[in-house]
């Protein structure tokens, strides 16, 4: 009897916790409205376009929802109203904006709708109009040489934020190529490490691994590696454990790549080869984490692992290299028993197997969850295989969520907000990732892009702290869309911003690339500034190279009277003559040279030029004409010690 009460109270306690209703909880933010479902554990779900919207669809029946807290929080802007079917299995969402939905997951089960301001991203359409098939590999050299303004598609390639970095380095490894360090089709090698001994590159006399050994590069040294592997990877047999932590994640925030890889070069290109396979291990994980599978497996062969926990790490991540770049994978990195793992290791086991086989519940949700933490490149990158392969056994909710978590990685808040993030993150030291943001933001589409650079102009625009790599970013934009009104604008800005943070070199590279149309009162402020502003070495080069729009743009008179004086100032009296004497200067200009360079001689016994100019322009005393040279010297010395920081403060 005592029994029979404890199971009556046990099926009523589950039916009570089973009909509570699920809490809808909402939040308002400056582009996008959310709304929470408070699930209590993980299940299959999808959201679909609807004839009024959107409808979320959940593979529950029998469930009630909490929705009187909704508009509490959100006004009726986005979101006008929601509405639940009968058994609860499907919400549907009416909105009343030109804006979209996006939906995710948390762990512990929560779902999460927001409504975002503006259309549905357009990888949605693309990656449906390609069939998802798994995206081919860019060819990354026709890729850099492709700097003539073409397009490149932006689906078929990696996430374009961290070009600039896969550019950077592949200069590394090709100049490696070229001095003979690494071959880049096949493995890496050298002359001297070719093993005339017969027993096998890193083998002692018994043909056994000798860690002892300065390895060449030729390595892995083919010892063995299957039965090494598995041993490694099903530690006991537990087939789930991988003897490393595979959170690739938090692979790209380990460390400077570039710094990484200058490392790794003077090793090769030193007398001992010396290598760190530590080095190369993080080097690699980085690689990974970029989405450069080809690059990765090539670093691996630059050094050996020399215990079965460094074979095994070294596998795996070459096993992770080939799935990223579709390649041949060896069958014993991610065994069958994978595919059953509640851990991080089921998505890749997944992606690695041929055929059709089917994932455990635990093993289907937590290959979702792997998926959604990842990087949005790497979303991009791997979404498409994913999503064929749920559909391909079937797992239809899973490949929808799949098609969200890609429409998620391009869902971008404001530029300007991006950036503000991307400052925050970088003065906080973390400049790979502001980096990474930025970069995402300027190789976006043309609209986005033009908007970023825009915005960092303006955020810029007063400080010298600019990191280089926007800058060389603006720089490659102005190259791309030259001749274009776009990349002057951007032009006008860049030099604007160079010539504050008194780069004039770099200021007039960047108006090289695409000439001012001279003449035009940008070019006259342009050699104004860099007269006014530039050192005396620097101002006597610049003046001689740009003499021809100096002296004959009738209306660059204030550029002419700058050159005159500051020539004068320097003691270079002739150049001040070149410049004061021409038929366009200016009647200071002329009343400088008359007053400070010429000798009344010499002034009597040139043929009327100097009289001629003071008839056409009126008769000025001579000391009046060294009060107003004095009087604009006064206001040039003003403006440049305020602009470098030295001007003495009024009493």
């Amino acid at each position: 009897m005592r029994l029979l009460t404890w199971s009556v109270i046990v099926v009523c306690v589950a039916s009570a916790l089973n009909a509570a209703p699920v809490l809808v909880t909402s939040g308002e933010h400056e582009d996008f409205s959310r709304l929470v479902f408070n699930f209590s554990r993980p299940f299959d779900w999808s959201l679909e376009e609807a004839e009024t919207g959107y409808a979320l669809n959940i593979d529950r029946s029998a469930v009630e929802y909490d929705t009187s807290r909704v508009f509490q929080f959100i006004p009726k802007t986005r979101l006008r109203s929601l509405s639940v079917e009968p058994g609860g299995g499907r919400i549907e969402f009416e909105i009343d904006c030109d804006c979209h939905a996006v939906a995710f997951d948390l762990p512990r089960g929560q779902v999460v709708v927001d409504f975002r301001d503006g259309p549905s991203p357009e990888v949605i359409g693309a990656v449906e109009q390609t069939d998802l098939n798994s995206l081919p590999l860019p060819n990354w050299f026709e890729t850099r040489s492709a700097r003539t303004g073409l397009r490149v598609d932006d689906l078929t390639a990696p996430d374009t934020s961290l070009e600039n970095l896969q550019e950077q380095l592949l200069i590394g490894f090709s100049a490696a190529a070229a001095e003979g360090v690494i071959d880049p089709v096949g493995v890496s090698v050298r002359e001297s490490d070719q093993d005339t001994t017969g027993k096998g590159a890193g083998q002692n006399d018994e043909g056994q691994p000798d860690p002892e050994q300065n390895l060449p590069v030729t390595v892995l040294t083919q010892m063995q590696i299957d039965t090494a592997i598995r041993t490694a990877l099903n530690d006991d047999d537990e087939t789930c454990e991988l003897g490393m932590e595979l959170d690739v994640p938090s692979w790209g925030i380990e460390g400077d790549l570039l710094l990484g890889l200058a490392t790794l070069r003077r090793d090769l290109v030193g007398s001992d080869l010396n290598i760190d396979a530590d080095a190369v291990s993080r080097l690699a994980r980085a690689l990974i984490w970029l989405s450069f599978g080809a690059e990765a497996i090539q670093v691996l062969g630059l050094a050996p692992a020399t215990t079965p926990k460094g074979l095994a790490e070294y596998e795996v991540m070459r096993a992770l290299a080939e799935i990223l770049d579709d390649g041949e994978m060896p069958e014993t990195a991610f065994p069958v028993d994978n595919l059953h793992c509640s851990s991080p290791v089921s998505l890749w086991a997944f992606l690695a197997t041929s055929g059709t086989v089917p994932l455990s519940d635990d093993a289907r949700l937590e290959t979702l969850h792997t998926f959604n933490a990842l990087p949005a490149h790497l979303r991009l990158h791997l979404g498409p295989e994913l999503h064929r392969r749920f559909l391909d056994i079937g797992a239809q909710n899973a490949a929808e969520t799949v098609r969200q978590a890609m429409a998620r990685a391009t869902s971008t808040r404001p530029v300007r907000q991006r950036l503000v993030e991307a400052i925050s993150l970088r003065d906080q030291g973390n400049d790979f990732a502001a980096r990474s943001i930025f970069m995402e933001l300027a190789r976006g589409s043309d609209d986005v892009a033009d908007q970023a650079l825009r915005h960092a102009v303006s955020l810029f625009s007063e400080t010298d702290k600019a990191p280089d790599w926007i800058l060389t970013v603006i720089e490659s934009r102005i190259f791309a869309n030259r001749g274009s009104p776009k990349a002057d604008q951007f032009r006008d800005a860049l030099i604007g911003h160079l010539l504050w943070r008194k780069e004039f070199r770099r200021a007039e590279s960047v108006v090289n690339t695409a000439p001012f149309a001279t003449r035009t009162p940008a070019h006259r402020a342009y050699l104004e500034d860099v007269l006014r502003l530039a050192p005396d070495g620097y101002f006597a080069e610049f003046a001689t190279r740009n003499r021809e729009d100096i002296l004959n743009d009738p209306e660059a008179e204030p550029a002419r009277t700058l050159v005159v004086d500051r020539f004068v100032q320097l003691g270079l009296l002739q150049s001040a003559q070149e410049f004061g004497l021409n038929e366009n200067a200016s009647r200071l200009a002329q009343d400088t040279i008359r007053d400070q360079v010429l000798s009344p001689g010499l002034a009597e016994s040139l043929p009327g030029s100097i009289e001629l100019r003071q008839s056409e322009y009126g008769t000025v005393s001579l000391p009046n004409a060294r009060e107003i040279l004095q009087q604009s010297r006064d206001r040039r010395k003003i403006i440049v010690e305020a602009i470098e920081g030295t001007a003495t403060p009024p009493d």
